[in-house]
């Protein structure tokens, strides 16, 4: 008896260690010389747990006469690939299904207004618990026109204000978001290095997909 006591408080403890456990993601974003980087990293238990994905590549590329993205992606095991946001003929074949196959595609539209809808409900069970450990910011902008830096100056300044104020409430006890802008005029340029990691509670986010799971089933019902 004893023995299966000292069990339950084990797995207890276990539980109540996972649910505070705290989710940290890094994310960084680069803008020089027209070439785009994003780092994402997503660890927990100081970095033991861990996965990152780079996206060193970021270009457009025309192919059929139409407009297409393509990226570069790297994992945390090595793994490469090219990514191509829209496939070839990809609107050919969405049409092709919208035609042929209509009471598939009310099925899925309905699919996707269900997640829609328990996306929202975890976006907003989670607002308030992600908090920022650190926002950094550092932006320089120009063109050749003087007025035009001006009045691109005011318009980065606007939404300093507003990033500043919204995260204000989210940012970690003693830490304040950090930015910096600078204007180059004569000259086009645009140079951005962004920074932030936030962390949340796994608990909180097994919580809020469980609400959002209820709540989807109840809204299908």
């Amino acid at each position: 008896m004893l023995k299966w006591l000292a069990a339950f408080g084990l797995l207890l403890v276990f539980a109540y260690a996972i649910y505070q456990m705290n989710i940290y993601v890094q994310f960084r974003y680069q803008r020089r010389d027209d070439n785009d980087n994003v780092f994402i990293r997503v660890y927990a238990w100081r970095g033991i747990l861990s996965y990152v994905i780079k996206v060193p590549v970021v270009q457009v590329d025309w192919q059929d006469e139409m407009l297409w993205f393509e990226s570069e992606m790297k994992e945390t095991k090595g793994n490469k690939r090219i990514n191509t946001v829209f496939e070839r003929h990809l609107i050919k074949k969405v049409v092709d299904f919208i035609l042929y196959h209509p009471r598939r595609f009310r099925r899925l539209i309905e699919k996707f207004r269900t997640k829609l809808l328990q996306t929202k409900l975890i976006v907003r069970e989670l607002h308030n618990k992600v908090r920022f450990d650190r926002f950094h910011c550092q932006v320089r902008f120009g063109l050749e026109d003087a007025a035009a830096t001006g009045m691109l100056a005011g318009a980065f300044w606007m939404l300093k204000g507003l990033v500043s104020n919204t995260l204000r409430n989210q940012m970690t006890s003693g830490v304040c978001p950090v930015f910096t802008m600078t204007p180059v005029f004569g000259k086009d340029i645009l140079v951005i290095d962004l920074e932030c990691i936030l962390r949340i509670r796994l608990g909180n986010i097994i919580k809020a997909l469980y609400k959002a799971d209820k709540q989807g089933g109840n809204n299908r019902g």
